[in-house]
Order: C-alpha cells, then structure tokens, then sequence
C-alpha cells in the first residue's frame, strides 16, 4: 500500500490516525437481546444459555465466532495458540444444540420480528434494527469486546491516486461524515463530525461507549496462515458434526449414488445408440 498523506480536515481522534490507511468507521461487537424475553444480559454467557434454546443467533464467520468463545475462556482474540483454537471450538460445540441458525444480515428480520431472542453483532446495526423493534437492547459484555475500525487505503499502482485521495479527503469532511453516520449507525473517527449529527446518535452510549467501557475492547489482528487454516477446519467441524454429521453423510451419499447412476445411465445408453447404429448399417457389397 502507498503512505497515506493526512487528510486536509485533520479532525480525525489521534490514537485512530494511520500512516497508510485513514478510518472511515469504528464500532463494537455486542449482545442484542429482546428484553421482553431475556433478563439480565451482562455476558456472552447467555448465548449458553438453555432456557433461550431454539432462539439464540450466532455468527457465520468463524473469526467473530471463534473471538466470542475465546473471550469467555478468557483468552486473546488474536490468539494462535492450537490447544487455545481447540477449546474455543468445543465451547462452540457445547452452544451448538441452542442455537436457532447461524446467520450474517438474516439477523435483521429475525431479530425485528421476534423470531429469534439473543444474537451478537455490531453496534451500528443494532442501532438500526431498534428503529424496528424498540424492545430490542444491547450489551457491551463484561469479559470483553470486539472493537473495530473500517478504513480506506489506495493499493499500490493505483492510476488515478489523486483521484483516490481527493475522494477519500471528501468522506473524511467533518459535514459528510456526520451525514454519513447519522444514515449508517455506526460510530465516525472525525471527531468534529459530531457538530452535525444528530444530538440523539452523537450522544448515544450504544455508538460511542464511554472510556472505561471501550476499555475492555480489543480489535483484530492479522492471524499467520496456519491459524486461519486451523480455526477454518475447526469452525467447519463445529457447524457439521453433532445431530447434523448423518444429515451431512446421507446427503454426500446421495449425491455420490445420484451421480454414478446418472453415469452408468449414460454409459448403457450410448451402447444401446452404438448397437443400434451397428444393426441398421447395410453391409458392404462384395
């Protein structure tokens, strides 16, 4: 990536300031819960809980999966430790038999309607499925958070980088990015685009928690190759194995007996149009 020249606004909060990519957002990744069915939400230990069985939501990426089972086991997020990875894993297995589906953006409709109760996600999008549903809350949970930063960068060999940064320098305008976040919900580095937000989302403790809450935050950091591949191979046994691994078997078999039938169809049928063609050939004359 090229060095990043700072932006002519240079509102951005000093400690989100980067040498070679500029914040655009930061957020957190919480609980949300429907108070008229859950109490007392302080942890990631209700996603554990089996009284909310059958209306527990969960991730579908592994890294966010992955981070919430190892902040309940009180481990690093961007841990690379295998034994670590192993826990994390069975943790998740344990949750497996609550949880209703795992999901990404499906988490909206579930949530707004009432079909599913608990669900970890991002702060931002929380403040836009209340919109819809008012006795939905969120939690920062006590064991800790994920605290993230979306940010804009120029790749290197980028044939219009005046372009690129002129656009960039637009975002980061203290009026447009305050427009900006009052649309998306979620939390702008610009400091002094707070001037021109609305008080109601500049002010609210959801987007923008106070220090000793972001405290217990921590973001993610690049994991080395192996980690990834091992935390992948471990997410894609949790999501299979348990009451789904016969589901999984008989529909692999199926598939595999669907396939060579459809082969050996194929193969008797071209005999059959090779026969054919041998009979009706008339014989050469002598």
């Amino acid at each position: 990536w090229e060095w990043f020249p700072t932006p002519a606004s240079g509102s951005t909060h000093p400690a989100q300031q980067t040498t070679r990519s500029f914040p655009y957002t930061w957020g957190t990744v919480g609980l949300i819960y429907n108070s008229k069915y859950v109490d007392n939400v302080t942890g990631w230990s209700s996603l554990w809980d089996p009284q909310y069985a059958g209306k527990i939501l969960m991730f579908d990426n592994c890294r966010d999966a992955f981070a919430i089972a190892e902040l309940r086991l009180g481990y690093s997020i961007n841990s690379s430790d295998p034994a670590e990875y192993q826990e994390a894993a069975n943790l998740l297995q344990q949750q497996k038999p609550y949880v209703q589906q795992y999901v990404m953006d499906q988490i909206f409709s579930k949530m707004e309607r009432e079909e599913a109760w608990l669900a970890p996600y991002y702060a931002g999008d929380y403040l836009t499925m209340v919109e819809e549903n008012p006795d939905l809350s969120f939690c920062l949970p006590e064991e800790g958070f994920n605290m993230f930063i979306d940010a804009m960068c120029i790749p290197k060999g980028c044939t219009n980088k005046e372009g690129a940064e002129a656009f960039i320098n637009f975002l980061c305008d203290p009026e447009i990015s305050g427009r900006n976040m009052d649309y998306l919900g979620y939390s702008t580095p610009i400091s002094a685009a707070k001037e021109y937000m609305d008080p109601e989302v500049a002010n609210d403790p959801v987007a923008y928690p106070d220090a000793e809450t972001l405290s217990r935050g921590s973001s993610f950091l690049a994991l080395p190759t192996e980690s990834t591949q091992l935390m992948d191979s471990l997410w894609l046994t949790v999501k299979t194995a348990g009451g789904n691994t016969s589901f999984y078997l008989w529909s692999s078999a199926a598939v595999l007996i669907l396939v060579v039938g459809l082969l050996t169809i194929a193969k008797i049928r071209k005999k059959r149009r090779i026969a054919r063609r041998g009979c009706s050939r008339r014989p050469d004359n002598p």
